[in-house]
């Protein structure tokens, strides 16, 4: 293994997170580092949820495809979407359509 391949991370985790706003979020960084190793990498992006009220997940679920488009583009290994009030809100058979069509993009 040459010295640059140490350094590259090998694997990437794309997480799109629910809340939009400047509330810092430090602590779920420092915890999520401590506990993969230290070849893995967390690549984050904003929603824009303001609420979980059902008409603002409806807004904030426009974004999503833009998110993926932006994790897809940095080469994550995975995208998750935070927020389970979020899946409450849309439903299952929402949420499975949304993963359905998120994996053929991001194939």
């Amino acid at each position: 293994m040459n010295p640059i391949e140490r350094i590259i991370p090998r694997f990437r985790y794309g997480n799109i997170l629910p809340h939009a706003g400047r509330a810092v979020r430090s602590n779920m960084v420092y915890q999520f580092y401590r506990l993969v190793p230290n070849d893995i990498m967390e690549v984050s992006i904003v929603l824009g949820l303001r609420d979980y009220a059902l008409e603002e997940v409806e807004r904030a679920i426009e974004n999503y495809w833009h998110c993926v488009e932006d994790l897809v583009r940095e080469k994550v290994d995975i995208i998750v979407l935070g927020g389970v009030p979020i899946s409450a809100q849309l439903g299952r058979a929402r949420m499975l359509q949304l993963i359905t069509r998120q994996r053929s993009a991001s194939a």
